[in-house]
């Protein structure tokens, strides 16, 4: 999962910086408010604060989801040459199950 969502941030943007702003412990949630920094391939730039939320069953993580700024996002992809824009796949990668299917 990490190794692919890795591969997938460089293969649509040149510049991708995510700093997480605090933590909330929520037991087997844990919600991570996140600033996300990024210059997709085709220029565009996007700077946006999401939320991620990461699931755990029996101490393992099971899930993990992200939460942005649609509005944000289309400003990045727009007129984006093709058929999956960055935006959409770093988000994609994000809220991807671990070891499940994406």
């Amino acid at each position: 999962m990490i190794g692919w969502f890795t591969r997938e941030l460089s293969r649509w943007f040149d510049e991708f910086t995510s700093t997480p702003e605090g933590l909330i412990d929520g037991g087997d949630r844990i919600v991570v408010p996140v600033h996300v920094q990024a210059r997709a391939q085709n220029g565009k730039a996007t700077d946006v604060h999401n939320v991620w939320i990461y699931e755990f069953r029996e101490g393992k993580l099971i899930r993990g989801r992200v939460y942005a700024d649609t509005a944000s996002r289309s400003k990045c992809t727009s007129r984006w040459r093709t058929a999956s824009p960055p935006c959409s796949a770093a988000a994609a990668a994000i809220s991807a199950s671990v070891g499940g299917t994406r």
